[in-house]
């Protein structure tokens, strides 16, 4: 079959093509002069060498399959376009000091009727194309566009799942989990992915969450939905609770039905990590933390609670520790969640209030570092801790927490009343070392091979937070990025060995580098040797987070709320939603053994 990516990015160029050079014209016959003028510009020739080089690295990408490539591509080519185009126009819209006589007023640049009536023609053309070109990338993205060649087996109707095909089993819908399922979906196997959620959630949007900014289903989307289109693939609402590695099948347990034992011929564990206390788990009970949805929805719950609270109580000396936020740990979690809760003070709620001033709020960070962002260089790190300290938040280091409790926290010998106090410090893997009994590193994580692979058991891939890898002498971060790098190769690994290719090199991590968020236009990028801070670093923060949004859905709403937002400073839900808890508990019975389909109870569908 014809790959039909490749043949979407023909056409898509083909139309583009034709419109650019029609424009063109038209610029020429409505206003020669500016025409003139920008067309002996360097930058203007740039600009199109630009263009014509992000177009080849798309159809390139497409039709190679390499889909950083084609990302290259696509977005050079809309950067690309705008850059000529302001380049062509400049200073000729605007006042200038430095080329005078190029400046020109209102009246000598707007537009005639000539060019108003060819813009309402090729406007609409170019929207709709527009428009087109951003449904084909987020689909081609999502695997919802799938490219086929003509030895690849497309999977239909009833033979989507056969028990004559191996069964690959990923545990987990995150980043790791997730990529590995895109990356599975041309192979002849029976697919099943294992969540004890039915959604996947975009983790590095969840402070805004917490703090008003977005609504949970704005960052997050159905496994199902997400994966719909893949034909061997099949989703499964569990959370697994074990793994036999000499028998090859895993424990899952459901709310809805006993315990099922689902064998497996190659196995990826992508579960991710938790809270980790520092072995004080008595703190979570007075500080939650942040790690999943639920968790951002309490969190937004408490930190509203708490200015009700205080605008209700009659006692004014009762209102700064209710108004009193204290988060332990400076990482980018921390970071993060102080600076939005500074700027919504600021912003959203300082005049909503009556009996409390909002502004009076107190926003504490601290941690036993001597600097915040202690991934990020020296400079970077510094930049953020003098935005925050600008926001009103107070960062205090080099101090650990030695006790937390109803009242609020003990650091460094002195107390600090709060009743808001937010766990952003540690974290752990999962379970997934004890399960497969197999030697981990200090904190728990699985110690894989080059291809990450289990040692002894090539058919076992650990991925993402729960995996511990070296690489130039230094263990990979626990990062979406290398989640994301990790599930991707696992899958097109076991791909391979499906098809009786060659195994592809080890797996290496391509760094693109490491992004922060500091409140409202303000974020820090490093890459390299390129540090970056402030306005443009939030933007590229911006357009990076939107991009990985899984659906093209989730992109539009994101981006237009973030819009008003920054505008107008009104958040996107500040709902206090108390849920019900469960009113019986699930006690499992005794684990059956699931050989095959036909011995699964109704309903299940493995």
């Amino acid at each position: 079959m014809h790959d039909r990516s490749a043949r979407y990015a023909k056409y898509l160029w083909s139309a583009v093509l034709p419109l650019l050079l029609i424009i063109s014209a038209e610029s020429w016959v409505v206003r020669p002069d500016l025409f003139r003028r920008g067309i002996f510009k360097p930058l203007c020739w740039l600009g199109l060498l630009v263009i014509v080089a992000s177009a080849v690295t798309l159809v390139s990408g497409l039709r190679s399959r390499r889909e950083t490539r084609a990302f290259i591509g696509s977005n050079g080519l809309v950067v690309g376009m705008l850059a000529t185009g302001a380049a062509a126009l400049f200073p000729v819209m605007l006042h200038s000091t430095l080329a005078p006589e190029y400046s020109l007023n209102a009246y000598a640049v707007a537009s005639s009727h000539k060019a108003l009536a060819l813009a309402s023609v090729w406007g609409p053309i170019g929207l709709t194309l527009a428009i087109a070109y951003a449904i084909f990338v987020s689909r081609r993205y999502a695997g919802k566009v799938s490219v086929h060649d003509q030895e690849s087996y497309e999977l239909k109707g009833g033979e989507t799942m056969n028990e004559q095909l191996p069964r690959i089993v990923i545990v987990g819908g995150g980043f790791g989990g997730l990529a590995a399922a895109k990356a599975l979906r041309l192979s002849q196997a029976e697919v099943v992915l294992i969540d004890r959620t039915n959604h996947h959630v975009f983790q590095p949007l969840l402070y805004q969450v917490a703090t008003s900014v977005l609504a949970p289903g704005q960052i997050s989307a159905p496994l199902r939905g997400i994966l719909g289109k893949q034909s061997n693939t099949m989703v499964i609402l569990g959370e697994v609770t074990g793994v036999n590695k000499e028998q090859r099948y895993i424990v899952v347990n459901s709310q809805d039905r006993s315990e099922v034992r689902v064998p497996y011929d190659y196995l990826v564990l992508a579960t991710g990590q938790r809270h980790s206390y520092f072995g004080h788990d008595e703190f979570e009970r007075f500080a939650p933390g942040l790690k999943s949805l639920a968790d951002a929805v309490a969190l937004r719950n408490r930190v509203l609670q708490a200015f009700e609270q205080a605008e209700a109580e009659e006692d004014p000396s009762k209102h700064p520790n209710l108004l009193t936020f204290v988060l332990v740990g400076a990482g980018p979690t921390g970071v993060e969640m102080a600076a939005a809760l500074a700027v919504m003070v600021r912003t959203t709620l300082r005049s909503e209030f009556r009996r409390v001033d909002p502004l009076s709020a107190r926003i504490v960070l601290v941690d036993m570092a001597n600097r915040i962002l202690g991934t990020f260089a020296e400079d970077l790190s510094e930049a953020a801790r003098k935005h925050l300290e600008q926001l009103g938040v107070e960062v205090r280091l080099g101090h650990s927490v030695d006790k937390i409790d109803e009242d609020g926290v003990i650091v460094g010998g002195e107390r600090i009343a709060s009743k808001t106090v937010i766990w952003t410090a540690g974290v752990a893997p999962s379970p997934a070392g004890k399960w497969l009994a197999v030697e981990t590193d200090r904190a728990g994580r699985v110690k894989v091979q080059p291809d990450l692979t289990v040692p002894g058991h090539p058919e076992i891939f650990v991925v993402g937070d729960t995996a511990s890898l070296q690489q130039d002498g230094k263990p990979l971060p626990g990062v979406a990025q290398v989640a994301m790098q990790g599930g991707r190769y696992a899958g097109r690994l076991i791909a391979r060995r499906l098809a009786g290719k060659a195994a592809p090199p080890p797996f290496r991590y391509f760094d693109k580098g490491n992004m922060a968020v500091v409140g409202k236009g303000f974020a820090i990028m490093q890459s390299g040797k390129i540090h970056l801070s402030g306005l443009f670093a939030w933007l590229g923060w911006a357009v990076i987070h939107i991009q990985f949004l899984a659906t093209a859905n989730l992109r539009l709403s994101v981006f237009v709320q973030w819009i008003w937002s920054f505008l107008t400073g009104e958040r996107g839900s500040r709902l206090i939603v108390n849920h019900h808890a469960p009113a019986n508990e699930f006690k499992p019975e005794a684990p059956a053994i699931i050989k095959n389909r036909s011995e699964l109870p109704a309903g299940v569908g493995l």
